[in-house]
């Protein structure tokens, strides 16, 4: 009777363990690791639509802020157009709009209110319209709006009353009023 050769066994089995080492380098084996690529690309294709939805939405909400300030700036535009005409100072204004498109609270009905408005209301006025409400600026603006002759009587708001720079200003709005 034959006798098994431990041998030729103990270097089947060595065989076979090098062998079983090398299975996952099978493709069938290292599937598994593909299907993780996988799944990791379209998480990362996914985070891209994302960012692209988000950027789209951000595009669409810049160009409603833009029609909605030329809605804005078109409106002020007219009503500029409108008390330019103004000869009287008891003619109605037509009153301008905030940054929020909304008409400006307290707006001057007149230009004879406007002699009448103090340094905090013109302040109010000025901030509605995010316009700057220091001399200096107001006087820089003034000179490039109104033609010609640029008043450099400084702003004072302690006085209580409205100065030649800030009717000037107004007028740079369209508002024109007697001096």
């Amino acid at each position: 009777m034959a006798q098994p050769n431990f041998q030729n066994l103990s270097a089947a089995f060595a065989t076979a363990s090098n062998e079983i080492a090398l299975l996952p380098n099978l493709p069938v084996v290292n599937l598994a690791e593909q299907i993780q690529q996988i799944h990791q690309m379209l998480q990362e294709m996914q985070q891209g639509l994302q960012n692209l939805q988000q950027g789209q939405q951000n595009l669409q909400q810049g160009q409603q802020q833009i029609r909605q300030d030329i809605l804005r700036s078109d409106r002020n535009n007219f009503a500029r157009l409108i008390n330019s005409s103004v000869t009287r100072a008891d003619t109605p204004l037509e009153p301008l709009y905030d940054l929020g498109g909304q008409l400006i609270q307290n707006f001057p009905q007149t230009s004879e209110e406007i002699k009448t408005l103090n340094g905090a209301m013109i302040d109010t006025l000025l901030n509605s319209l995010t316009l700057p409400t220091n001399g200096a600026r107001l006087q820089l603006a003034t000179a490039q709006v109104v033609s010609g002759t640029v008043d450099v009587e400084k702003i004072d708001k302690k006085k209580g009353h409205c100065s030649r720079v800030h009717r000037r200003y107004f007028m740079s709005l369209g508002i024109t009023m007697d001096t």
